[in-house]
């Protein structure tokens, strides 16, 4: 239950953090709220996963693998969102990734 309430809360802040600027712009809140919960699922995925892999290349991974819809979808709506799609997952990831590996 410890791992579980680690994971949700690490992907809601992961989740704020990419959101927080997005919410003034003229975005759908759909959107919004879908990038939001893509993250708590990647923490998830990242923090149930068993790779033998370090922490933060399995973040790192998985987000980026996390936000291929998202890409897509930017590829065909704005694709000058897609740059910065990638920008955050890899960060993002990586440091989900090496926190929940210290924390779990």
């Amino acid at each position: 239950m410890t791992k579980l309430l680690i994971a949700l809360g690490i992907g809601i802040i992961a989740g704020g953090i990419d959101v927080f600027p997005m919410i003034k712009k003229p975005i759908p809140r759909a959107s919004i709220w879908s990038l939001f919960v893509q993250w708590i699922l990647i923490s998830l995925v990242i923090s149930y996963i068993n790779w033998y892999a370090e922490g933060w290349l399995r973040g790192l991974i998985i987000a980026e693998l996390g936000m291929i819809p998202f890409i897509i979808l930017a590829l065909h709506r704005n694709k000058n969102a897609v740059l910065p799609f990638i920008l955050t997952a890899a960060p993002l990831g990586m440091l989900m990734g090496l926190i929940l590996d210290i924390l779990n």
